[in-house]
């Protein structure tokens, strides 16, 4: 659950690095609006802000494309467009970005700390396990590039994958 009483002074931390706002969150309509634009980068994301239209592209790392405009509340991919709860918005120069919608389209891990920072992270966006021969091949997509650890263990036998700096965002399942 998204904490609503956070504080508008919060930090982002984003991959674990924490670092402060230029210009304080703002919460509308339920949603966190935070100049994150800067630290889409680090996620492979690159943006143009054109200042005539007041619209900003997001160009994500797997080829997708999003255009959201300062007081429109809509995200656009395409001929498809998402509603959002609150329009971005610019505040001394700096746009403010519906993090929870942004996150989303991206498939990152979004939530509010007990301090009221926001965080954002890779997140896992699926698992399937299939066989191959006399082996079973466990799948996991990510959002973005990651780090991990594996093995084995026993009674009763199983696999683990330990994902570094990504939080899980399907449903928790066994596969079988």
């Amino acid at each position: 659950a998204i904490a609503l009483s956070a504080s508008s002074e919060g930090e982002i931390i984003a991959l674990n690095s924490t670092r402060k706002l230029p210009v304080p969150t703002q919460n509308v309509n339920g949603e966190w609006l935070a100049p994150i634009v800067g630290i889409l980068s680090e996620f492979g994301v690159k943006s143009h802000f054109d200042s005539a239209t007041k619209s900003l592209t997001l160009d994500s790392s797997d080829g997708r494309t999003a255009v959201l405009t300062v007081g429109k509340s809509e995200l656009v991919t395409g001929a498809s467009k998402l509603k959002l709860n609150a329009p971005p918005a610019l505040d001394q120069g700096n746009i403010l970005l519906p993090v929870s919608a942004v996150a989303r389209w991206l498939g990152l891990s979004f939530q509010l700390t007990e301090k009221g920072d926001i965080e954002l992270n890779h997140g896992v966006l699926d698992l399937n396990v299939r066989e191959s021969g006399e082996k079973f091949v466990v799948e996991v997509h990510n959002s973005g590039p990651t780090q991990y650890t594996y093995g084995r263990l026993s009674e009763p036998d199983r696999l683990y994958v330990d994902i570094k700096q990504a939080d899980l965002l399907v449903t928790e399942r066994n596969l079988t």
